[in-house]
């Protein structure tokens, strides 16, 4: 009974993303209907989870991560969409921020800004990767207002990997 303009299955889990117009209903509590918002259905338990956060787009594992029952959904959130402030720590409501989903563990904040790879070198379909209870995904330091990897500079575009288990990011040198 939920409209789907995303789809994506892996194993016993279907995320997808509802437009908020389409259902008539404020999904995620910000008071409009004009948002995309991540919901995971569980085949096994014919169940759906609202995660109540808005989506651009989201990249589903095919392994199921190592600290949940299911693969782990990797999401990308605009703050002005979501209008709770900002989700990663500036003073600003403007980033896109790197949210994920496991069953098991729920909706996890990275609190990290998250720019969606459009290199040469990525493949479209997956503006970031996951890997089991990995992301590895791309951080445009301006978007994060500091210097994440200790260059003297805040100007660089920055991969990082969030485990969802240590719920900790790294930066990859």
């Amino acid at each position: 009974g939920q409209a789907a303009d995303d789809l994506g299955a892996g194993g016993a889990t279907i995320a997808f993303i509802t437009p908020e117009t389409a259902q008539n209903a404020d999904l995620n509590g910000d008071n409009d209907k004009d948002d995309r918002i991540l919901q995971v259905y569980n085949l096994t338990t014919n169940s759906r989870t609202n995660t109540r956060q808005a989506a651009e787009e989201f990249v589903l594992g095919s392994a199921v991560g190592a600290c949940g029952n299911s693969p782990v959904v990797a999401f990308r959130t605009s703050e002005a969409s979501q209008g709770s402030g900002p989700l990663n720590g500036d003073n600003d409501t403007d980033d896109f921020v790197l949210q994920v989903y496991a069953e098991g563990v729920g909706v996890v904040n990275t609190g990290q800004a998250v720019t969606a790879c459009t290199l040469a070198a990525c493949d479209p379909r997956f503006p970031y990767r996951v890997f089991g209870s990995q992301v590895k995904f791309l951080t445009y330091e301006p978007d994060q207002g500091v210097d994440l990897n200790g260059d003297g500079d805040s100007t660089d575009l920055i991969l990082q990997v969030y485990d969802v288990c240590a719920r900790q990011s790294t930066v990859v040198s």
